[in-house]
C-alpha cells in the first residue's frame, strides 16, 4: 500500500495518514517521525502493523503519564486504570 497523503486535522494533535486502498490511520508527528514517512512512500502490511502498534503504545504511555500526573499510583492501579481505558 502507498501513502496517499499526510494532513494535520484542524483540532487535535494526531495526522490524517490516508493509503491508496481508502484506509487511514491517525498517527502522532513523533510516530510519524520515528517511522519517516512521506507522501508516496509505500508502506508493507508489516510496517502497517509496527505503525498501530507505535501509536497505540504512544498512546497508553501518554495516559499513564497524565494518570501519574494526577496522583501517584501503585503499579497495579496504573494497570487497572489503563485496562479501564481500552489500553492492552
Amino acid at each position: 500500500m502507498r501513502i496517499e497523503s499526510i494532513e494535520k486535522p484542524r483540532k487535535g494533535n494526531k495526522f490524517k495518514v490516508l493509503f491508496d486502498e481508502g484506509t487511514e490511520l491517525l498517527l502522532s508527528k513523533e510516530v510519524i517521525i520515528d517511522f519517516g514517512l512521506r507522501r508516496n512512500d509505500e508502506i508493507s502490511g508489516k510496517v502497517y502493523s509496527e505503525l498501530m502498534d507505535a501509536q497505540s503504545f504512544r498512546d497508553a504511555y501518554l495516559a499513564g503519564a497524565r494518570l501519574l500526573n494526577y496522583r501517584l499510583r501503585t503499579r497495579s492501579e496504573l494497570n487497572n486504570r489503563l485496562i479501564q481505558k481500552g489500553f492492552q
